[in-house]
């Protein structure tokens, strides 16, 4: 299956939902308005523009989604104090995923943008998405297993080695989700 800006979106969607599943189962500045203020920032946006590569979207958006990531884990650590609905906190932990996917998703979009500017092939456009998806489940998964410790403080026989499993079959699923090798 071939994956461009529409589909990498819904994979995007498709493992914020399957988190979500998993989860609830248990397992610029405006110038100053001169004239030159205006023309040397558009000017600033072609060149930028110009000169976009793979590398710089994914340095770019990788960054965003790593900055994003420990905000993340701190927003449900900070909403997980006194809570002991386990469903609730399954969602918070999921939209904190989901804004993870929605910057992986803005980045692959770019990729896809870049790839039919130039005529690049879609292996060239598949190599590099793989790298910034890569970094979401990654990150995601930080999200997922704090998620994880706090639902097993709540959950009596709860153990290491059940959490591991969860995290195992999360990791599976998000490979089965990550796109196939193109011929």
């Amino acid at each position: 299956m071939k994956f461009g800006s529409k589909s990498s979106v819904a994979v995007a969607a498709v493992s914020a939902v399957l988190f979500s599943t998993v989860l609830l189962t248990g397992c610029g500045s405006a110038g100053s308005g001169t004239k030159g203020d205006v023309s040397s920032s558009a000017a600033t946006a072609v060149q930028k523009k110009a000169t976009e590569t793979y590398d710089s979207i994914y340095d770019e958006y990788s960054k965003q989604i790593e900055e994003a990531a420990p905000k993340a884990v701190e927003e449900l650590k900070k909403q997980a104090e006194g809570n002991t609905d386990v469903k609730k906190l399954a969602e918070v932990a999921n939209d904190q995923v989901g804004t993870l996917a929605k910057i992986m998703t803005d980045g692959s979009k770019k990729m896809a943008e870049l790839r039919e500017k130039n005529g690049d092939s879609y292996k060239t456009y598949e190599k590099n998405y793989k790298k910034l998806y890569k970094v979401y489940s990654d990150k995601a998964m930080d999200v997922y297993g704090t998620y994880l410790d706090v639902y097993g403080k709540q959950v009596p026989g709860y153990n290491d080695q059940m959490k591991q499993q969860m995290i195992d079959q999360y990791k599976a699923t998000v490979q089965q989700l990550a796109p196939a090798e193109s011929d």
